[in-house]
């Protein structure tokens, strides 16, 4: 059964229709682990009027990882397979790309 996949944009907005839901009038403060952190950003950014502050914890990038050259200039990963090739002293070279695990 394949379950929707929702953004952050679109999870701060169903956090923002249960707080309706169950009534709450007064400013929340938000805290949010990893993924959760991106969706406490988004909850605080669209909601300013009902988010007093926001905590993130180890949250990712909203727009993915960024891997930079020595040079300063942005590095582009495609795939695992890319990554696996200009990245790989960080990728175990017996790590199989097609399944990771």
């Amino acid at each position: 059964m394949n379950k929707p996949v929702y953004t952050h944009d679109e999870n701060a907005d169903k956090v923002m229709e249960f707080l309706e839901a169950i009534g709450l009038q007064s400013k929340v403060i938000v805290l949010g682990y990893s993924t959760g952190g991106g969706i406490a950003f988004y909850l605080a950014q669209k909601y300013p009027e009902s988010v007093s502050a926001a905590f993130l914890m180890h949250s990712i990038p909203f727009n993915g990882m960024k891997y930079i050259k020595a040079n300063g200039e942005p590095l582009h990963l495609e795939s695992l397979e890319d990554a696996k090739e200009k990245l790989s002293i960080c990728v175990p070279a017996d790590m199989n790309v097609e399944n990771p695990d």
